[in-house]
């Protein structure tokens, strides 16, 4: 089974978060990040095997990865970040309905016991959303303003101090990565650097020892 991001990080999850916040705030340095998201992804943690299929060069293949995702059970027994792999891995219409079916589902089963949870449900869906409407695919975009009204008004409500070391760490990379997904045009300067500079942060703990952060 696929390892996923949710409020109780392990260590591949917080390499994860470390190496995207890199990335997100040096998207030219592609090779690198490319090689160690490729190396996390063959020890299957989920959104790095989601960005080793959105990266990756056409002709490319890894076998160990696509093995993982071949192993993946049947539609009935995926979440919603697994569908979103298999649908990077081969993209095609029944999935993209999937992706959304069950983002749908995750952000309704967490919707009125986990209020973290509904902002990570969120801004995940939108990454993916987005990524859908690019191949065309309408029931995403149908979704996408949806999705970013409950996920702001969930992530206002949120105060990092209520939370765990882990969960704060979390928080901090879901609400940059929110922010930062709107038009910077449109963003107040202040922030956009509160945004970079958190990532910053994050982008500069180590990546085997993230538990000391």
């Amino acid at each position: 089974m696929f390892k996923t991001i949710d409020s109780k990080l392990n260590h591949l999850d917080k390499a994860y978060i470390i190496l995207n916040s890199q990335y997100t705030i040096d998207p030219n340095d592609h090779d690198r990040y490319f090689k160690s998201i490729e190396k996390l992804a063959e020890l299957g943690q989920i959104n790095a095997i989601q960005d080793f299929y959105k990266l990756k060069k056409d002709i490319y293949q890894n076998c160990i990865i696509d093995a993982i995702v071949k192993s993946n059970p049947i539609f009935g027994s995926m979440d919603f970040e697994e569908s979103y792999a298999l649908f990077l891995a081969s993209p095609n219409k029944a999935l993209a309905q999937k992706v959304v079916e069950l983002a749908n589902y995750e952000l309704c089963k967490v919707f009125f016991n986990d209020k973290l949870q509904v902002a990570i449900v969120g801004e995940r869906a939108l990454e993916a959303f987005h990524m859908l409407a690019t191949y065309g695919y309408s029931v995403a975009n149908q979704e996408i303003s949806n999705f970013r009204q409950i996920t702001n008004e969930e992530l206002n409500r949120l105060q990092e101090s209520d939370f765990t070391k882990d969960q704060r760490l979390l928080l901090q990379y879901i609400i940059a990565k929110n922010g930062l997904r709107k038009n910077h045009a449109s963003l107040p300067k202040l922030a956009v650097r509160k945004y970079i500079s958190n990532l910053l942060k994050i982008s500069q703990l180590p990546i085997m020892d993230s538990e000391n952060a």
